[in-house]
């Protein structure tokens, strides 16, 4: 299987990541090495590639439409954001990651994939 194949179920995977609060501590308690506030926007930049082709196959327009406003909500909270986040639960506690949160929720309904359930 290619890379191309994997990138509708890892895109998946980030926006679970982001919008499930309890998988982010538990994240953080297995690799307490990693700064899970910075490996989110990592693991959706290794990820969402709008203008590589594999990519685009395996989401309709509207989907890489949603994918595109979620990006851009990313990308202004990157901009807005300290360059050395705050620990996660300090992170939590703040509006960019409840934006985030909330983001990642609507985008996983718009890809029809069922949010992961958080306490």
């Amino acid at each position: 299987m290619t890379e191309e194949s994997h990138f509708r179920e890892r895109i998946v995977e980030v926006l679970g990541l982001f919008s499930d609060p309890a998988s982010q501590i538990e994240y953080q308690s297995n690799a307490p090495g990693v700064a899970v506030p910075g490996e989110l926007f990592n693991q959706w930049d290794d990820w969402y590639r709008p203008t590589d082709p594999g990519f685009l196959k395996e989401f309709d327009q509207s989907e890489v439409a949603a994918l595109a406003q979620f990006g851009r909500l990313v990308d202004e909270i990157v901009a807005a954001t300290p360059q050395n986040l705050p620990p996660l639960k300090a992170f939590m506690q703040t509006e960019p990651w409840q934006q985030l949160r909330d983001g990642a929720k609507g985008m996983l309904h718009a890809l029809n994939t069922p949010n992961i359930p958080t306490p």
